[in-house]
């Protein structure tokens, strides 16, 4: 993806969760930007599923993700 998605927002807990689950989106290659969106709406319900996604390899990451419910 070649444009950075920028959130304005405090510095809350929360708001640093939000951008390293983006920035864990952003560094899958091939992943679209509807399906970054899907996935982020996954992961903010449940975010056990993010720490799931980060123990992937990379290379099996965004077929995990596009598998999810």
């Amino acid at each position: 993806m070649s444009e950075k998605i920028t959130i304005g927002c405090t510095c809350s807990k929360r708001c640093m969760m939000v951008l390293k689950w983006l920035a864990a989106l952003e560094m899958i290659q091939g992943l679209s930007r509807a399906d970054m969106l899907r996935s982020y709406g996954k992961l903010i319900l449940n975010e056990r599923l993010f720490d799931a996604l980060m123990e992937l390899p990379m290379a099996l990451r965004k077929a995990w993700l596009l598998m999810l419910p």
